[in-house]
């Protein structure tokens, strides 16, 4: 935690280390011209966050590249069980 100056309150750099979301699992959705950002950074930032982070594709590869040609290798395809365990943004369980 840094200190801010005379009177601040203290300031929290990335988010101080907490866990929030600790015990959660999480799924990423990738297919082929997956946009890199829209990918990588919510995957790491979830990691940072302590979410188990599951790597999911339509089941059409293994491997899928991005708009630039970046590889991404899913651990499971959409039609398997793993989908209906994980938390999907804005859908309730």
């Amino acid at each position: 935690m840094a200190k801010g100056g005379e009177g601040d309150p203290p300031l929290v750099i990335n988010g101080g280390g907490a866990r929030e979301l600790q015990g959660k699992k999480v799924i990423i959705l990738a297919e082929e011209m997956y946009n890199e950002f829209e990918l990588w950074y919510p995957y790491y930032r979830l990691l940072e966050a302590g979410a188990e982070v599951v790597l999911v594709g339509s089941g059409s590869a293994q491997v899928y590249k991005s708009k630039l040609g970046l590889p991404v290798s899913v651990q499971t395809s959409a039609d398997q069980s793993l989908a209906q365990q994980a938390r999907m943004p804005g859908r309730p369980i």
